[in-house]
């Protein structure tokens, strides 16, 4: 998570879309520095945020809708605004996996 906060500072950017988490289900961790949404039993795909504490203070919420998709909603003038984070399947995954993506 250092090596993430320091490759966020050179830009100002206050909000990276994480894909591959591996983390299992869904939560937050250092008052949501980080939020993420993956698979309930194994450790793999997952998607989420790493927030700086602006966009920490902005964040309205989230909803980890599954390990390839998580919605974040953040209060922002004029208007709030949802960022989407999606980890769609590779060419390696199979036919199966694209298709239920996809639906």
């Amino acid at each position: 998570m250092e090596l993430l906060r320091h490759e966020m500072e050179p830009y100002s950017c206050d909000i990276m879309g994480l894909a591959e988490v591996r983390w299992t289900g869904s939560g937050e961790i250092n008052g949501a520095e980080v939020i993420w949404s993956g698979e309930e039993k194994t450790h793999s795909r997952g998607v989420g945020f790493m927030l700086s504490p602006r966009s920490r203070r902005a964040l309205l919420g989230y909803n980890p809708v599954n390990p390839r998709i998580m919605v974040a909603m953040f209060d922002a003038k004029p208007c709030n605004i949802a960022v989407v984070q999606v980890y769609a399947p590779t060419a390696d995954s199979s036919e199966e996996d694209t298709e239920e993506f996809y639906e």
